[in-house]
């Protein structure tokens, strides 16, 4: 089944329930999805496109991965634009971290298991960028919890700068806004913090 703005509608009601208190910033996705935004999936969709991401632990699960990304000028998770060629969310999550960091072998965090919903979605603002013939817009980030087999990347050179793995303990110097206010209290929920 391919994904529509109907199915997304799901996704983010089913994940609503376990994390109610994100409703008032997720409305823009609830209305291009109430809207049925065939153009949600289209990167070319200046009001919002839907994106995905993967925040990989180690082996071990005491590291987290980090991109650097040349683009942003900016330390994240590695993830990117769903593709309609992609038969779900977590595919393209799983894609763009092989792409970005050459990790093929990923599985899917058991807490995923439970509640079968991403273990983030996030709507974030996204600065022009006049080479790409793109105006400001939004990203609507769908975020897996994976885990590597293996901690050796193969990063993709015309993207991506660096990488490193980060221990879960140093997660509080990493700048990010997105991380210090949802990615720490929700590893912390899950017992890794």
């Amino acid at each position: 089944m391919s994904l529509t703005p109907a199915l997304l509608s799901e996704i983010l009601a089913s994940y609503l329930k376990v994390f109610p208190h994100e409703m008032e910033e997720l409305k823009p996705l609830a209305a291009q999805c109430s809207d049925n935004d065939d153009q949600l999936f289209s990167r070319s969709n200046m009001r919002g496109h839907v994106c995905a991401s993967g925040l990989v632990l180690n082996p071990a699960q005491d590291k987290v991965l980090f991109i650097h990304h040349k683009a942003m000028d900016f330390w994240m998770q590695p993830g990117g634009h769903f593709d309609l060629t992609d038969p779900s969310l977590l595919d393209a999550a799983e894609r763009e971290v092989r792409e970005e960091t050459g990790l093929t072998d990923l599985q899917l965090h058991p807490w995923h298991l439970v509640r079968a919903v991403p273990f983030d979605i996030h709507t974030h603002p996204i600065a022009a960028r006049p080479e790409k013939n793109e105006g400001d817009h939004f990203h609507h980030d769908h975020m897996f919890l994976l885990i590597a087999k293996d901690e050796q990347l193969n990063l993709q050179a015309d993207e991506i700068n660096n990488a490193r793995w980060i221990s879960l303990g140093e997660l509080h110097n990493y700048p990010g806004l997105r991380l210090r206010d949802r990615f720490i209290p929700k590893l912390k929920m899950i017992g890794l913090l």
